[in-house]
């Protein structure tokens, strides 16, 4: 079944274009999250979503081509931190990325508490997750 109808057009060509991964030693080493120490945030084994035209290209230039939500309440508002990526990705296809940027601009109030009620419908019950970074 396909969730398109139930998240808004901008999460649906958000989700379209990023790959969830599990954080390894080099993206928790090169993470430009950091804990109030000024350590990483990033944990081997976090989840985490990446720009599927740039992230693992040595050519990537654009800021946040990987975040790291950490908590399954947050991932929308991390999916949506991406919209600035797509904006300057230079690997990102241009319609994609005016298709991006045209949706943003005409999204919604309510469209981040739906992406926040469908992630953690889709994370926690259809898939059993109740945390993202591993203890």
């Amino acid at each position: 079944a396909s969730d398109a109808g139930l998240i808004s057009e901008l999460d649906y060509l958000l989700c379209r274009n990023v790959q969830v991964f599990s954080a390894s030693d080099d993206d928790v080493r090169y993470s430009a999250y950091s804990d109030a120490s000024g350590g990483s945030a990033t944990v081997v084994g976090q989840l985490g979503l990446r720009c599927i035209h740039c992230a693992r290209s040595p050519l990537a230039t654009a800021t946040l081509a990987s975040v790291f939500p950490g908590s399954i309440s947050a991932v929308g508002s991390s999916l949506r931190m991406m919209v600035h990526h797509f904006a300057r990705c230079g690997m990102c296809p241009s319609n994609v990325r005016e298709g991006i940027q045209r949706v943003y601009e005409e999204r919604s109030e309510g469209d981040e508490r739906v992406m926040e009620e469908f992630c953690t419908n889709v994370m926690s019950k259809r898939l059993g997750l109740t945390n993202l970074i591993p203890s």
